[in-house]
This record gives C-alpha cells, sequence and structure tokens, in this order.
C-alpha cells in the first residue's frame, strides 16, 4: 500500500508538472497575441473615440488616389505606414518652372512660375511660420511686388510693416481662434482673412511650416472651404520628428491628404526633408519623417 500512494504521488507530480507547463505555454501565447495587436496588426487597437473622429471628420469619399476610409480604417499599422510614405513622395501633376524663393537652405522655398499659377499683380502672399528669416518674403517682394503677410506666434518682433507692401504679425495658424497654452495667439485662416480684408481676394501663394500645426490647420481650412483661395501652396508637412507614429496618426494624416486632393490640390514637388529621420519598427529601414511639398490647385 505504501508503494502506491507513493507512485499515485509521483503521478500527480507529474500530472501537475505537465499542467504548468500547459498553463505557460497558452499564457505565452496569449502575450505573444497581445504583443501582435498592439502592433497594429489590424483595426482592433483603434479606440471608439478614434473611430467617431475619423466617422464625423471624414465622412465620404470622392476621387479614389487613396484607399477609400473604410478600408484605411481596416488596414494595419504596417500597411498605413508604408502608404503614407510611399504617398507623401508622390507627384500629382507637372510645373515646368520651378523656382526657389529665399535662401537655399532653411528659409526658401519653391514655388512654381508657371503662366498659370505666377503671381500677377495684385497678388496676395500668406507667410505662416517665420523664424527670423525674411527671405522668403523679400524675394516673392522683389520678384513679384506682391502684398505679403507673415505671421510667427514665437517671434518677439513687435507688429506692423517691415517693408513696402510686407507686413508682419505675430500669431500663429490653427483651427481655432483664441491663446494657445503658451500664450501664443492663434486664429483660423477664414478669420485672418477677414481681420485684414482679404475676404473676397485669391492667396496667389500660401506658405504653411507651423511643426505640425497643419494637421489640424488643414481640415479647417477645407471644411469652410478657403482653403479653395489659394492658387498655389507650399507646405512642410511633419508625420514625425521623433519615432514611428502611432497608427491613429497615420490613418489621420492619410485621411487629411485624401481630402486635400479632392479639393483640388496637387503636388508638383516633394523634397525629403532629413532633419527627421527615424527608424521605422516594422524593418530596418530609414524613414523621413518631415517633407517639403508644394502643391497647385488644378480645378
Amino acid at each position: 500500500m505504501r508503494l502506491i500512494r507513493r507512485l499515485n504521488f509521483k503521478r500527480r507530480g507529474v500530472l501537475s508538472l505537465v499542467c504548468f507547463v500547459i498553463f505557460c505555454l497558452m499564457w505565452l501565447a496569449w502575450i505573444n497575441s497581445k504583443v501582435e495587436k498592439g502592433a497594429g496588426d489590424g483595426p482592433r487597437n483603434l479606440n471608439n473615440a478614434d473611430r467617431d473622429w475619423v466617422m464625423l471628420n471624414f465622412p465620404g469619399d470622392g476621387v479614389d488616389v487613396l484607399p477609400s476610409r473604410l478600408e484605411l480604417l481596416q488596414m494595419s499599422h504596417r500597411d498605413l505606414a508604408n502608404l503614407y510614405h510611399n504617398y507623401i513622395g508622390t507627384v500629382q501633376t507637372e510645373c515646368d518652372d520651378v523656382v526657389r524663393m529665399g535662401n537655399l537652405g532653411d528659409g526658401g522655398w519653391f514655388i512654381c512660375n508657371d503662366e498659370i499659377y505666377r503671381p500677377k499683380d495684385p497678388c496676395l502672399v500668406y507667410s505662416f511660420g517665420v523664424g527670423d528669416d525674411f527671405s522668403f518674403e523679400d524675394s516673392i517682394l522683389h520678384q513679384y511686388h506682391c502684398e505679403i503677410h507673415s505671421f510667427d506666434p514665437s517671434m518677439t518682433m513687435p507688429e506692423g510693416k517691415r517693408d513696402d507692401e510686407v507686413w508682419f504679425h505675430n500669431y500663429g495658424l490653427a483651427d481655432f481662434t483664441g491663446n494657445f497654452n503658451n500664450g501664443w495667439k492663434m486664429n483660423t485662416l477664414s478669420s485672418i482673412k477677414t481681420q485684414l480684408n482679404h475676404s473676397s481676394r485669391e492667396i496667389d501663394i500660401l506658405k504653411v511650416d507651423i511643426e505640425e500645426w497643419e494637421w489640424n490647420a488643414l481640415p479647417n481650412m477645407m471644411k469652410t472651404g478657403v482653403i479653395n483661395t489659394a492658387r498655389q501652396i507650399a507646405i512642410e508637412i511633419h508625420i514625425s520628428i521623433g519615432p514611428e507614429p502611432l497608427k491613429i496618426k497615420y490613418l489621420k494624416s492619410l485621411l487629411v491628404l485624401k481630402d486635400f486632393y479632392q479639393a483640388g490640390f496637387q503636388t508638383v514637388l516633394s523634397i525629403q526633408n532629413h532633419w527627421c529621420d527615424f527608424f521605422s519598427q516594422f524593418s530596418d529601414e530609414k524613414r523621413v519623417g518631415c517633407h517639403n511639398l508644394l502643391y497647385v490647385r488644378v480645378k
């Protein structure tokens, strides 16, 4: 009897060990599945607030330059990242005469000088994001003699006229009118045009370099329709100035770019800014987080 009890005890010990090993394997499999989901391999890691934001702000689809809203919602983090980085470098229409206005480095921008897009007197230029470098504005003034308004809330320069037909304003471009939490004065493009008595005028060149605020300002500009008063737009797009963006940021950015195309704007130039380089979390590939883009309104 003592031998039988000893054997039964050994069997129970072996059985317990087997059960413990099985439990550990199941637990590791569950953890692995959570890690894979966290990497963004499906739409399930978008929370309800994210999905509601997409449905509210991007209610329909038009030109199929990018997948539909619902198709984008179903894409994985990896696929959204690949789509964004492929799309952002795409040239969609031609400009035969692209010219540089301002410095060769920071401060200078390319514009389209083709007859159909060239600023003609009386022309109007808005430049958001100066950074103490007025070389772009000075070059535009010398070449085209436009009325120019520069905007930058980060500068300590007083507001007012700084040159013939060139004005400086110490507030920035956003999707709201008021003060940011650091005290900067912000405003929407439609409100700015109204305040400057430009509501009925086209903006021949709209330059935007506002360090990721473009993702807030652009949807507001399209929603109000004021974007349609711009003839060409030189803009720096920032998807990241650090690590790989979250899945929701890729999704929202692609939806903004999709609507921007549907509003009639197409790229004639895309230049990488390698100051924003980062390594993809999906491969060893180095990606670019900032692009200087030149758009023209084709419709």
